[in-house]
C-alpha cells in the first residue's frame, strides 16, 4: 500500500474500534442504569461481533472507489543508453574512423563553445570578444579546416568550454 492509502486504512480501523467501544460502553451503562447487571467481555464480544457484521453488509452493499496511485514509470533502456548521447559517440566514432573527416565534429564544437560564451558573457565565438576567451589551440581546432582530432585534443577543447 502507498502512504495515504495506509493512513486512511489505519483511520477507518480506528473509527471501527472507537465505534465498537461506544456501543459496549453504551449497553453498560444503559444496561446498569436500568438496574440489570450485564456481563461486560460478553457485552464487548457482542458488540465487536455487530460492528464486524454491519461493516461487512455496509462493505458489500455500498461501492467504495478504489484510488489508485499511478506507479512511476522507469525507463526501458538499459543503463547508459541514453539515445542523443548513442548518437554523439558514433558521430565521434565516424570521425576518427574516416579517412577524411568532415566538418561534422568541428562544428558541433563550435556550437557547444558559443551557447556558454552567449550565455555567460554575452557573445558568441563571432565576437572578437568571445574568441579572445579561448586558448589559440582550440581556436585553431574551432576555425581551421576540418582535420582528425585526437582525444587529447577534443579533451582540452571541451575542458576549455566547460570552463567558460
Amino acid at each position: 500500500m502507498t502512504r495515504p492509502a495506509a493512513r486512511e486504512a489505519r483511520g477507518a480501523r480506528l473509527r471501527w474500534w472507537l465505534m465498537t467501544l461506544a456501543i459496549a460502553v453504551g449497553v453498560v451503562l444503559a444496561a446498569a442504569v436500568q438496574g440489570f447487571e450485564p456481563d461486560v467481555p460478553l457485552v464487548l464480544l457482542a458488540s465487536v461481533v455487530a460492528v464486524a457484521a454491519v461493516s461487512l453488509l455496509l462493505a458489500s452493499a455500498v461501492p467504495v472507489p478504489e484510488t489508485w496511485y499511478a506507479a512511476r514509470r522507469r525507463g526501458s533502456r538499459a543503463r547508459g543508453q541514453d539515445p542523443a548521447l548513442v548518437s554523439r559517440l558514433r558521430r565521434l566514432e565516424d570521425h576518427r574512423a574516416r579517412p577524411h573527416p568532415g566538418p561534422e565534429v568541428r562544428d558541433r564544437l563550435a556550437a557547444v563553445a558559443d551557447a556558454p560564451l552567449r550565455r555567460r558573457h554575452g557573445v558568441g565565438l563571432d565576437h572578437p570578444d568571445g574568441r579572445a576567451r579561448l586558448s589559440a589551440p582550440v581556436l585553431a581546432m574551432l576555425e581551421g579546416s576540418p582535420r582528425r582530432l585526437r582525444v587529447r585534443d577534443l579533451d582540452r577543447c571541451l575542458h576549455e568550454i566547460e570552463e567558460l
